[in-house]
């Protein structure tokens, strides 16, 4: 029996160590951000972007389309850099629900590393440059997905972000 319990101990330890290997890639930001989006939750983007569609279309607004199911607008072009990932970026923002149009947050002059915010400013800030004023139309799976966020933020919410990207900060 102790010589089973000692085995299985150094079987542990070769399968710990192994894991361990410092020759192991590091992940990058941009190889996480696609990691992130292949784990969305198809069938519920398929829905959530005929639903940005059709308001779009009610609308009458003209949005262009990202691959990842991200409807945007431009409003201002701004001319200067585009944040990467590990970037910071310091905003304007407004937050409503698209299906009812309630704001559920709001905030002027913020500063955020873009690779800590949800998907959808991930990918939509990516395509701003700086001084650009936008709107972004951001299916469920890119916000805060089937748990949603606090009273605010029903399940499977679909959300609108009017941003104004003021400054991009490189990371050291």
């Amino acid at each position: 029996m102790r010589k089973t319990a000692r085995n299985i101990g150094l079987l542990v330890l070769i399968m710990v160590y192994s894991g361990c290997n410092l020759d192991d890639e590091v992940i990058t930001p941009e190889e996480q951000l696609q990691i992130e989006l292949e784990n969305v939750d198809k069938v519920q983007l398929a829905l959530d972007t005929q639903i940005i569609d059709t308001y779009l279309q009610e609308q009458n607004i003209t949005a262009m389309v990202d691959n990842s199911g991200l409807r945007y607008v431009i409003h201002t072009q701004g001319t200067g850099i585009s944040p990467e990932l590990d970037d910071f970026v310091t905003v304007n923002y407004r937050g409503t629900l698209l299906s009812d149009g309630s704001e559920f947050d709001a905030n002027q002059g913020v500063q955020f590393r873009l690779e800590q915010l949800i998907l959808g400013w991930k990918v939509g800030f990516k395509l701003l440059q700086e001084g650009t004023t936008a709107t972004l139309y951001i299916p469920s799976g890119l916000g805060y997905g089937s748990a949603g966020r606090g009273s605010g933020i029903p399940p499977n919410a679909n959300l609108i972000f009017e941003v104004d990207l003021l400054d991009v900060k490189r990371s050291q």
